[in-house]
């Protein structure tokens, strides 16, 4: 069977299909010749019958309890028919990772990782992806978090531009510790920004941003730097363990550099901030 491996954060995944994995361009950046931490059996049939104990249902996803394994079943957007159309189903539990995929055409690596809720994965190895920018400066990452159209990619290009930064991933990091330091991973989803390097670096400080007419940067304590940073993580809020382990993570990276950082999209957000990040 045809075997591909990849290393996402620190976490390597091992999928195992008998028909070949199409690569997407960011994924084709993160295979890996690692002994894999998580082995998942890819089969391409119909999907099983739903049964057991619903959990949870949104647009996108159900969930099933069932026998003692999770089935979570994924849906997209068909523009065709204008719905949305059930394509896969994760079964999880009794030490084994499945995945179901119906789908009309070729195996995707990138739908394969959505299907598998790539997220909820590297929490359980304690990692967790964050919705920011993470550029390097001098071997070291800062990482802009905001939300949607704040303002994140637009701080990582004009750190590129003005200080010699290099942008590793324009939407998504995974943060998580190695070798007891808290370390930035680039991921293979970086939304529009389409810039997806796999690279790592210590992170020197987390950066909160809002939108302002001047640059007002002030350091936050942890609990304050808590309840931001979790809204910005990728965690199953209707799932307890996911819900904790995304605490533990949340309440690791607040105990460490972070600043609210309101400011302007100018050259001149660069070099207050510059400037602070200098003084350490």
């Amino acid at each position: 069977m045809p075997n591909k491996t990849y290393q996402i954060g620190s976490c390597v995944f091992t999928l195992v299909s008998e028909e070949p994995i199409e690569d997407s361009c960011p994924f084709m950046k993160f295979l890996s010749d690692r002994r894999e931490d998580i082995t998942v059996r890819v089969w391409r049939c119909a999907l099983p019958p739903v049964s057991g104990e619903l959990l949870f249902r949104d647009a996108v996803r159900k969930v099933y309890v069932d026998g003692g394994r999770q089935y979570t079943y994924r849906s997209y957007f068909d523009s065709a028919r204008g719905e949305y159309r059930e394509f896969a189903c994760r079964m999880t539990g009794g030490g084994k990772e499945e995945l179901i995929i119906d789908y009309p055409d070729a195996l995707w690596d990138r739908m394969i990782f959505e299907a598998l809720d790539l997220p909820e994965l590297l929490l359980r190895g304690k990692e967790v992806m964050l919705h920011s920018s993470f550029i390097t400066v001098n071997g070291e990452g800062v990482i802009f978090a905001a939300d949607k159209q704040v303002g994140k990619s637009t701080q990582a290009a004009l750190w590129q531009q003005f200080a010699g930064a290099k942008i590793i991933n324009g939407d998504r990091a995974v943060l998580g510790l190695r070798d007891g330091q808290l370390t930035a991973w680039g991921s293979p989803f970086c939304g529009t920004s389409g810039i997806s390097e796999n690279e790592s670096a210590p992170v020197k400080a987390v950066i909160l941003l809002s939108q302002g007419t001047k640059n007002t940067l002030s350091p936050l304590y942890p609990g304050k730097a808590f309840r931001s940073i979790i809204g910005k993580m990728t965690y199953n809020q209707w799932d307890l363990r996911s819900a904790e382990n995304a605490a533990d993570m949340a309440a690791l990276i607040a105990d460490g550099r972070v600043y609210h950082y309101s400011c302007r999209p100018d050259e001149s957000a660069v070099r207050t901030l510059e400037k602070e990040l200098c003084r350490n």
